[in-house]
């Protein structure tokens, strides 16, 4: 019978010269705890304030605790015929091991298992795999947190489950899992042998299904229905809802449904902005639900942010349902690099020779999760970092079709055609319009703001110098499966490589040469019809033909198999380049960037349409569909000719505003400092110090809870870093591109820290809901202007500079408005939010454009004072909020 000693330590810190404060073991065996030790520890040196807030050991509770030493022996003996368990393993076990060398004992070496790793592999849908987050995933009590017996009593607990389902997989899982399991951090494969060994055969295939050797969680045929259309009058639907007081429609919402019915009704191409508030989602939901019930058409359904999709699918859909008199099918399709193939999987996770750590990783979580998904969509789990990429090595996207097998992509499909409202993304409505592979007919857009950029990128390109090494190594690897590596194949290789790194050198030598800015990444904006560019066509011509010249070598004598490989191969590296260089429009620009921070400083190609009328008009506004185009930012000082113009539209397009809902001149103070120092780009720093003081100001009145919104990530930084030194450990500082997770993790985490402070750049200016007193303040340090220097922004400037407007009012400005509202309506996301605003950018109020801001925003009262002004007021304005019922 297996025995595992669960351990987890208090330390003074992670460094080497760190102590152990506190250790706790639970023995477990035969899933239950058998015996438990605890004991602080004396270490003999100072318990830095960090870890007393953290773990609420103090100094005077270690003063008369026994030293490392004198426990030692009696620790050391727990772990005898036992495994080694932990929470991070890497951690406990060498921090224990080095103090064990320490005073002269054997250091151990006993199998190990970390439940960090089993988590991910087993849990890999849990949110996080922190200690704290695992215990409220499985509900588990956690009453104590980094109190060592409390966290090693979880560790056991989490630990009996991740064994408990392990062991519960299908043989033909575990099977698997086997040779993956030897190349983990855990000593799993003793245990896995033992669990084949054991396996009873009666009832593997219950629940299973079996394709290409792989163990699935049988999914549920998609079964025809034939709908009901009787829905009666949607005038009669609205008045029903009105008459049910507790899901009353707010003022704003009917009138905006109405319109979109009218829409629908009337194929009319709509733009809607509705404000904070008014409940946009539901207002679109109900005339989509009824339109698509009534009718027997689809309604589609496009967002720009996966959060906003996963809100609609289970808290907005769920809410619908209960109002409507019958039932609505919602689905969410997502591209086919989203959906895992069976087959290919099925020859991927075999190829186990040139994996690493998070490769191997990756292939275990996947094959554990196929015993529960249903759906196949990689966004139910969460991978390593690098495990994205082998993902997409084995995901639908190359797959033209499973015949005679199951398909999780195909299986979505089917259940889109049975759906009354399909919920995709921006990105990927574009590439099916485009290609036309499917019927959409009527069309919400929400999030619409960001329609003309995905357009733009999705009609643009962008591929890195970097990828001609890995085709190199395929090439080699294919040519010498099939005997025909030969002396000149290797030469042709060779010059291959060697005319690839002049290309690269030489694009290289340019951007440098062209470039005068003193920046780590370089920018050079091309003219096609210059010289300069007529040159680099010719230095890529030339490995280009040998490229093209290999394949005819190879073809001539080889396995027809090989063509099959090396065809697609070669192709597939050509056709960015052959799209960039040969592909050339007058309404598009073209750059290259290298980042000189980078180590490898590969080069990355762009281009981009200046223009996309025509997209839009062939695609988006034709007359077989009405669109719908809504967001909370549509318009500058209340008028749509901004993303009109965006859009380059020519068709006549109907207009709704429906104003935020809540009475935001009583809830908000926009607060503008007047004393800031002006900003120099060659110095920015008395501006972050300004900043600096300020928020340091600000953080004792708020408590933290604040949000600093940034332009520049290097000004983001060197704030970052400034507060550090000026709060020390007093707030935590949770920063976007320092602090590690993603934007989601970062706002949980702000979220449900005492006295913390975020800070962001152009992500976090919107798609941020934090409603409530987790949010009082919100500071833009500078008007959300983008760099002219922008290879976009440049070519669209020079564009309306020769068209004989102004580029700063026509396209700058507006753009800037409509980021800056972004970042404004973070801070009010309920009726009952109250919270201040501080620009510290005074040109809202000094310059003449600044009233374009202000008259975009909701009427509010706008201080322009001294810092220390600003302060008085944010503090009477908040105290007073707090002290009313």
């Amino acid at each position: 019978m297996t025995t595992f000693a669960v351990v987890d330590l208090e330390t003074t810190g992670n460094q080497k010269s760190d102590r152990i404060i506190e250790i706790g073991v639970v023995i477990y065996r035969n899933q239950e705890i058998i015996r438990t030790y605890q004991t602080l520890i004396n270490p003999n040196k100072h318990i830095p304030r960090f870890i007393e807030h953290l773990t609420g050991i103090n100094n005077a509770m270690v003063m008369d605790q026994p030293t490392f030493t004198e426990v030692a022996s009696e620790i050391h003996g727990l772990f005898k015929d036992s495994y080694f368990v932990a929470h991070n393993v890497p951690f406990d076990l060498g921090f224990l091991n080095q103090e064990f060398e320490r005073i002269g004992l054997q250091p151990l070496g006993v199998p190990t298992l970390d439940t960090v790793e089993l988590s991910r592999m087993i849990l890999p849908e849990s949110p996080g795999f922190k200690l704290n987050q695992l215990a409220h995933f499985l509900s588990l009590g956690h009453d104590n947190p980094h109190r060592a017996l409390s966290d090693a009593s979880v560790t056991a607990e989490v630990l009996g489950y991740l064994l408990k389902q392990l062991q519960g997989l299908p043989k033909t899982t575990l099977k698997k899992l086997l040779p993956l399991a030897e190349k983990l951090k855990s000593d799993l494969a003793p245990l896995i042998q033992t669990w084949i060994h054991q396996y009873k055969e009666k009832g593997e295939d219950e629940g299973f299904d079996y394709h290409y050797g792989l163990a699935i969680k049988r999914v549920p045929p998609v079964v025809k229905e034939t709908r009901e259309t009787s829905v009666g009058s949607f005038g009669a639907l609205l008045e029903g809802l009105e008459d049910k007081t507790t899901h009353r429609l707010r003022l704003g919402q009917k009138a905006m449904s109405e319109a979109i019915y009218h829409a629908f009704t009337s194929r009319t191409h709509t733009f809607i902005e509705a404000g904070t508030g008014l409940g946009k989602t539901l207002a679109y939901l109900l005339p989509a639900a009824y339109f698509a019930r009534k009718t027997g058409d689809k309604v589609w359904i496009s967002t720009y942010l996966k959060q906003l999709q996963k809100q609609l699918l289970h808290e907005e859909v769920p809410r619908l349902n209960n109002l409507l008199p019958f039932d609505v099918r919602v689905e969410v399709l997502k591209g086919k690099n989203q959906y895992i193939s069976l087959k290919r999987f099925s020859e991927w996770i075999v190829k186990t020779d040139n994996d690493h750590y998070d490769f191997t990783l990756t292939k275990a979580i996947v094959l554990i999760w196929l015993t529960k998904t249903v759906t196949g969509d990689i966004d139910e789990i969460q991978l390593p970092k690098s495990g994205y990429q082998l993902f997409n090595q084995f995901s639908h996207r190359f797959d033209a079709s499973e015949n005679h097998a199951f398909s999780y992509y195909e299986h979505k499909r089917a259940r889109v055609e049975q759906a009354d409202l399909v919920v995709v993304n921006h990105a990927l409505l574009h590439q099916m319009l485009v290609q036309q592979s499917t019927d959409i007919g009527h069309l919400i857009i929400d999030e619409g703001h960001h329609l003309p950029e995905v357009i733009e990128k999705e009609e643009g390109l962008m591929f890195l110098t970097e990828a001609i090494h890995p085709l190199l190594n395929q090439l080699i690897h294919r040519l010498k499966t099939f005997n025909h590596l030969t002396e000149s194949v290797k030469e042709t290789l060779e010059d291959i490589k060697y005319d690839y790194q002049l290309f690269t050198d030489y694009v290289s030598h340019l951007v440098q040469r062209e470039t005068n800015r003193q920046t780590m990444k370089k920018v050079l904006i091309l003219d096609t019809s210059s010289q300069l560019f007529f040159d680099m066509q010719l230095m890529y011509e030339r490995f280009k033909v040998l490229l093209k010249g290999l394949l005819l070598e190879v073809n001539e004598t080889s396995h027809p198999l090989i063509r099959d490989d090396l065809t697609p191969l070669i192709s597939d590296f050509l056709t960015p380049y052959d799209q960039f260089f040969y592909q050339v429009t007058d309404h598009e620009v073209h750059w290259v960037e290298i980042d000189f921070n980078h180590q490898q400083r590969p080069i990355a190609f762009f281009k981009k349409p200046v223009d996309i009328s025509k997209c839009v008009d062939t695609y988006y506004l034709n007359a077989s569909r009405a669109l719908v185009l809504t967001s909370a930012t549509l318009t500058v000082n209340h008028r749509f000719d901004y993303i009109k113009e965006q859009l380059g539209t020519s068709h006549a397009i109907q207009t709704y505003r429906f104003p935020a809902q809540y009475p935001t001149e009583d809830h908000v103070r926009v607060l503008v400092p007047n004393d800031f120092p002006r900003i120099d780009q060659t110095d920015v720093l008395p501006y972050v110090e300004a900043i600096s003081e300020l928020v340091f100001s600000l953080a004792e009145i708020t408590k933290g809870r604040m949000l600093i919104l940034f332009n520049s990530y290097q000004m983001l930084k060197e704030t970052y870093h400034l507060l550090q030194e000026l709060f020390q450990d007093d707030y935590v500082l949770i920063a976007q591109g320092i602090s590690s997770g993603s934007h989601e993790k970062l706002k949980k985490h702000f979220q449900h820290t005492d006295q913390a402070i975020l800070l962001g750049t152009h992500a976090f200016w919107e798609g941020l809901d934090i409603p409530g007193d987790d949010l009082k303040c919100v500071i833009i340090a500078r008007l959300p202007f983008q760099s002219p220097s922008q290879p976009v922004v440049k070519a669209k400037l020079k564009r309306l500079e020769s068209q004989g407007q102004s580029g700063f009012y026509a396209y700058s400005l507006p753009d800037a408005v409509l980021r800056f509202k972004q970042g404004f309506g973070r801070l009010i996301r309920s009726a009952s939010d109250t919270g201040i605003v501080v620009v510290t950018d005074d040109r809202l109020v000094t310059k003449e454009y600044g009233r374009i801001f202000i008259q975009s925003l909701p009427e509010l009262p706008i201080y322009h004072r001294r810092t220390s002004e600003i302060i008085d007021i944010a503090q009477q304005f908040l105290q007073t909020e707090s002290t009313e019922p």
